[in-house]
């Protein structure tokens, strides 16, 4: 008969070294304990450790209390905060909570990732899988607590020039082997129609219009000198060349016959 309940692994050498768990079927989940042990593959490096050290017959498995599934974690978490544990990896029942890797288990996965590519094929499933789906956030808004936090989390924080010159470098080495994701591309009717009707009815607050208006007040232009980004720049032949037939055809004039009229 299947029994659910809370178990106890414990050492006889060493009874201080104990182990908690739950199950729906606690003779089920010993079988699990025992096979992964002797197979060297134990999620519980300590436990692994000390069955590798001191074999399968200094442990000794017994069960705390049996109870109801719905049960099982609530039990298993009033032992855990009851006893010290020492082989359990986790303190939270049904949880991984409160665990961190090593550094150099942090370092080994790292390694066995650098260098894999996800296949055109498994790309194309997880878009599949994950069309329609609404993102986590959606919908959810910010309490002024948190946007506070946020706010004062920000405050004063610069980014090391170090730092920001990687990722520049990372960004021009990206977009060299990826087309930028708005380049080129034509928005359908219908998703026009939807950009154009969510900005209807939406108004700039006074205190924002206050605040570009000191921001900008007394600049040249209205743009602040730190804000002049292609001042002093010098465009190469090509990027002029280009610029001038991206222009050809626009306001019916091209450039230099503007300038060309001006000078009439």
């Amino acid at each position: 008969m299947v029994k659910s309940g809370v178990y106890i692994i414990k050492s006889k050498l060493k009874p201080q070294r104990i182990y908690i768990g739950s199950s729906y079927d606690i003779i089920k989940r010993w079988r699990c304990h025992i096979n992964d042990l002797i197979r060297n593959k134990h999620h519980s490096v300590k436990l692994q450790r000390h069955f590798n050290k001191y074999g399968k017959d200094d442990l000794e498995f017994s069960v705390v209390i049996y109870c109801d599934k719905s049960e099982l974690l609530q039990f298993e978490q009033w032992f855990l905060d009851c006893k010290k544990t020492y082989f359990n990896n986790y303190l939270t029942a049904g949880s991984s909570r409160g665990f961190s890797h090593s550094v150099a288990s942090r370092k080994k996965m790292r390694d066995s990732q650098v260098g894999k590519h996800l296949s055109e094929a498994t790309k194309l499933k997880i878009s599949q899988s994950h069309k329609g789906l609404n993102t986590w956030m959606k919908g959810k808004k910010q309490s002024e607590e948190t946007k506070a936090k946020i706010r004062e989390w920000n405050k004063n924080k610069v980014v090391s020039e170090d730092f920001g010159k990687k990722v520049s470098i990372g960004l021009i080495e990206y977009y060299k082997n990826h087309e930028q994701p708005l380049k080129g591309r034509n928005r359908p009717t219908e998703v026009c129609m939807k950009i154009s009707n969510s900005k209807k009815g939406h108004t700039v607050s006074q205190e924002t219009r206050d605040k570009i208006s000191k921001t900008l007040k007394g600049n040249k232009n209205g743009f602040k000198k730190s804000h002049k980004i292609n001042v002093g720049r010098k465009y190469s032949e090509e990027t002029i060349e280009k610029m001038r037939k991206s222009n050809i055809g626009k306001h019916g004039k091209t450039r230099k016959e503007v300038q060309d009229q001006k000078c009439y």
